[in-house]
């Protein structure tokens, strides 16, 4: 009988120390921004904090000017910011809607602000003419540019999530 609970005892601890190394090993990933390909396979995962600022930015296909689109990040999600654009066109927001404002700068960008806009995941595919790039913390020291055509092919699709994962950054 003694025996037999000094076992159960051990299991038991054992189990306790299982589970608390994962919690760790899982509340220790940091949060990321996630690129995974069309069969979710992770082709890389950029650490970035609550609030921090990245941009998916090419060439429009229609009025081939550059586009921009700014989003914020937040646990598990990805919030629109900003749209910045040169020309109107096929796919180029026509009316705002909301909060949303219109400023054109003196180098004759659009800037579309005011945003209610909220994504669990974005995908895009990845064209082979719009030299598509993902800019991790632009307008900053440690700003990073991605070629998106190198990292996933051209014509691809590329989804991008915030989750925590442990980084590849590539």
């Amino acid at each position: 009988m003694r025996r037999a609970r000094v076992h159960l005892s051990i299991t038991a601890a054992v189990i306790i120390v299982v589970i608390a190394a994962a919690c760790l090993v899982l509340f220790t990933r940091p949060q990321c921004l996630v690129l995974t390909d069309g069969s979710g396979h992770v082709l890389a995962a950029y650490p970035l904090e609550d609030g921090d600022i990245f941009s998916v930015e090419f060439i429009h296909s229609v009025n081939k000017t550059p586009v921009r689109d700014v989003f914020t990040v937040a646990p598990g999600t990805i919030r629109a910011v900003e749209t910045v654009y040169y020309g109107f066109g096929a796919g180029m927001e026509a009316e705002l809607t909301g909060d949303e404002t219109l400023t054109c700068d003196a180098d004759g960008a659009m800037h579309i602000t005011g945003f209610d806009k909220t994504f669990t995941r974005l995908s895009y595919v990845v064209s082979p003419v719009s030299g598509h790039t993902l800019v991790l913390r632009p307008d900053t020291p440690d700003a990073r540019t991605v070629s998106l055509e190198t990292l996933c092919g051209r014509g691809k699709s590329v989804t991008l999530t915030v989750r925590r994962e442990f980084a590849r950054v590539r």
